[in-house]
């Protein structure tokens, strides 16, 4: 949690370093001007947030990814420090997306109608990545690395997996070829399955989601591997997205979201008056992650900006597409799931 996103996270390294080098330099007084960062509050006080900075030496070495909302990864100065540049860094958690790894991303209650709440990532989040009025996101890390300060825990070098010890013995006692890893993607298909959203839409608005485990290997890989192939798409890695479906098009120089106007009939999403994307079904433009309706969110974050990157843009609704192709894959298989159910009820 920053308390401050316009200070703190920005959409480049160079931009964030420009921030923190000025803001550092003025008096608290002329900061909160400069910025607009209205009165301090309990947890973030703008001479804390310079002092934090100034102690960390203003290194380019945390300046690191952060991702904002879905689909939409911008940059931040973290610390680690709570009470500092950030408010709440939840530095226990987030240090171990500032290595190679991968999280799950959920919501333990949502007061919306539908549940849509799963996303991966591969840097730290900011606190609203999701959207539920009962809540903000957690973030579940595939690995955990070495504390540098806990070296009687963890070895220098190893990482280990956020997974519960006697539910991987578990596993590998049913299936000898068994991988941590899978388990990871199998947890993330489950919960992109339209049928078990919808046959468990009620407790999905009460506590975390329960995930039911088949005892059928080859069902599991199944699903481990569509819900890679998920991940892959959203962390907008996968060979799916190219050539992208939707196309930028347009005359003239000017890139600047003026309006977002979406034409079902046509499948247009207009951004000004001489600039649009083709492409956009109405499937694809009311779709949500993290209750999120994303190509829209995307846009509208941004209005009053030039669109800096169209591609990416156009790689968005294609990962979007390619989601729900999938996500008809993973129903395919989920009705095998149940049927051959392994007790997990203890985990």
């Amino acid at each position: 949690m920053t308390a401050r996103d316009g200070l703190t996270i920005q959409d480049s390294k160079e931009q964030v370093r420009k921030t923190i080098h000025h803001f550092a330099s003025l008096d608290p007084e002329t900061a909160r001007i400069a910025y607009q960062l209205g009165k301090d509050a309990r947890d973030w006080k703008v001479d804390f947030a310079q002092k934090d900075l100034k102690d960390s030496s203003l290194s380019d070495a945390k300046i690191v990814p952060i991702l904002y909302r879905p689909f939409d990864a911008r940059f931040t100065y973290y610390t680690g420090k709570s009470r500092g540049f950030h408010c709440m860094p939840r530095n226990e958690v987030m240090r171990h997306m500032l290595e190679e790894n991968v999280a799950l991303v959920s919501v333990r209650q949502v007061a919306e109608e539908k549940f849509n709440h799963v996303l991966i990532a591969d840097a730290i989040v900011e606190s609203r990545i999701t959207l539920s009025n009962k809540g903000i996101g957690y973030l579940f890390p595939l690995y955990l690395y070495p504390d540098d300060h806990k070296e009687d825990i963890f070895s220098s070098s190893e990482r280990e997996y956020n997974i519960a010890p006697e539910l991987i013995s578990r596993f590998n006692s049913l299936w000898p070829q068994f991988q941590p890893k899978q388990l990871f993607y199998y947890v993330y298909a489950i919960l992109y399955s339209n049928i078990y959203r919808e046959r468990y839409a009620q407790y999905l608005r009460m506590d975390f989601p329960r995930i039911p485990f088949t005892q059928d290997f080859e069902l599991f890989g199944r699903l481990a591997g569509l819900g890679k192939d998920l991940a892959d798409l959203h962390l907008l890695k996968s060979p799916l997205l190219d050539p992208p479906l939707a196309r930028y098009q347009g005359s003239g120089s000017n890139d600047r979201i003026e309006q977002i106007k979406h034409d079902p009939e046509a499948g247009i999403v207009h951004i000004n008056a001489d600039k649009h994307f083709e492409g956009v079904t109405p499937e694809l433009w009311d779709y949500h992650i993290g209750g999120y309706q994303v190509l829209h969110k995307y846009l509208k974050d941004r209005k009053g900006k030039s669109l800096s990157d169209p591609i990416h843009y156009c790689r968005m609704v294609t990962a979007l597409a390619q989601t729900i192709r999938i996500q008809n894959e993973i129903d395919g298989v989920f009705e095998d799931i149940e049927s051959r159910l392994v007790n997990m009820e203890s985990q």
